[in-house]
């Protein structure tokens, strides 16, 4: 008897052990500029990369600006609490103005290493998409 109740505990325990579970932490870059992106995701912004460090820091960048700060996750929703913001001056010298002209807080939702986040340019509809890399 006592042999069948050791099977059964292993079973158990062996079920019940954690899934793979999905690491947030990581970089993030957007799509590439191709017509099968453009069809799929419809207008969406590039040359984007954000790194989540497991501290609780990340690092984004756009083509004009770096930025950094703290970020959490709570509900499938990434929220980026800006503390520092570089604006490009000279991109081939890499010169950056700072400022602390932080946006308030971007919220991304998140699902399955996708990042998106909807904004509006020049009253025109736009994307943040973010993939994370393998």
């Amino acid at each position: 008897m006592s042999v069948r109740y050791i099977l059964l505990l292993c079973i158990f325990f062996c079920s019940c052990s954690k899934q793979d579970s999905e690491q947030i932490f990581g970089t993030y870059t957007s799509p590439d500029n191709t017509n099968i992106n453009r069809l799929k995701y419809g207008a969406f912004v590039l040359q984007l990369t954000l790194k989540l460090n497991e501290d609780y820091t990340y690092e984004y960048s756009t083509c004009a600006q770096k930025e950094s700060g703290r970020w959490s996750l709570s509900n499938n929703q990434l929220s980026l609490f800006c503390e520092e913001k570089k604006f490009i001056t000279d991109s081939l010298n890499e010169k950056y103005k700072k400022g602390k002209i932080c946006d308030s807080v971007q919220i991304f939702s998140y699902q399955k290493g996708k990042l998106q986040r909807n904004i509006k340019i020049l009253n025109k509809d736009y994307k943040l998409l973010l993939f994370k890399n393998q």
